[in-house]
């Protein structure tokens, strides 16, 4: 089950990577470098959690849901960091 998610979070944010480059045209190396540090960090910390709940025994439900909501709340900045750095770079370029 936590492949699946994580496969669904990879398609995802894929799908806004190709949106961003077509809105933005092109984007420049940096950026895509940041994109893909930032996705390695994260599938870091997933891999992390699965293991932690797999040496727990598979933990318990509440458990499992509260790092579900970490998870979300953590791609929530994220994602409002990447918005913050493209209008910073629209300003920049524009």
């Amino acid at each position: 089950m936590g492949w699946e998610k994580s496969d669904k979070e990879m398609r995802k944010r894929k799908a806004g990577e190709e949106m961003r480059r077509k809105r933005g045209g092109g984007g420049g190396a940096e950026e895509e470098e940041e994109e893909e540090q930032q996705q390695q960090q994260q599938q870091q910390q997933q891999q992390q959690q699965q293991q932690q709940q797999q040496q727990r025994g598979g933990g318990g439900r509440v458990e499992e849901e509260e790092e579900e909501e970490e998870e979300e709340e953590e791609e929530e900045e994220e994602e409002e960091e990447e918005e913050e750095e493209e209008g910073r770079l629209r300003r920049w370029r524009g």
